[in-house]
């Protein structure tokens, strides 16, 4: 299997609507006590990078006031999806996003559709399907001891920066919603790849839609 096709393998896999059996929840359970030897690695880590203490100071005193403003919710993860999807869907032309949706609903768009109609509708379809799979995740992990996580949080959010930073500064200026990414970088990362592929190889970008539509039509099927 080459690397696109995996790739849309993950971008199919992260919006599917299949509802958690028991085995998800025992592997979701079991995702977050293997987990734990990580957030520990970050706080060794943390310890030892001096160099960056003050910013990462001033990263942790945004995670509390971040807490204290009560952003650690539904609402916010939809901000991060959102804001990562469009830029996902803001490579694709017209065409492009109406077959998306075409594949993913089952149904067309209408033709006198503006472009930014369609743009919302393959949003708001593609966030539908993160959240369920995203909230079921978290049931069982540590947003409410979110500080004790400040060293995860920190650097996923630096990885964002140097890694993707138009993204980056839109989920700072939007709250400081860029300390929160670390909940859903393991479901939005397939569309980051999708996204910075387009500047990279456009044939490779439109190879990988391909295969993402093909796949998404074989899935609404089932």
């Amino acid at each position: 299997m080459t690397d696109l096709e995996i790739l849309a393998d993950d971008m199919v896999s992260v919006t599917s609507e299949v509802e958690p059996s028991i085995a998800s929840t025992l592997s979701s359970t079991l995702s977050g006590l293997l987990s734990m030897p990580k957030t520990m690695g970050y706080l060794a880590y943390d310890f030892l990078d001096t160099d960056n203490r003050t910013q990462r100071d001033n990263d942790k005193t945004r995670l509390m006031y971040l807490i204290q403003r009560g952003y650690v919710n539904r609402e916010s993860l939809q901000k991060i999806i959102s804001t990562i999807i469009k830029k996902y869907l803001s490579k694709l032309n017209d065409q492009q996003r109406r077959q998306l949706y075409k594949n993913m609903i089952g149904e067309q768009i209408g033709k006198i559709a503006s472009n930014a109609i369609v743009l919302g509708k393959v949003n708001a379809a593609l966030i539908s399907r993160f959240i369920p799979r995203l909230l079921f995740s978290m049931s069982f992990s540590t947003v409410l001891t979110i500080g004790a996580e400040q060293s995860k949080t920190v650097y996923a959010s630096r990885r964002l920066l140097n890694e993707n930073p138009s993204i980056y500064w839109e989920l700072r200026s939007s709250g400081d919603l860029d300390l929160l990414y670390f909940l859903v970088e393991e479901y939005t990362k397939p569309f980051e790849k999708a996204a910075q592929l387009k500047d990279k190889n456009e044939s490779s970008f439109n190879e990988l839609l391909e295969l993402y539509l093909i796949r998404l039509a074989k899935h609404h099927e089932q």
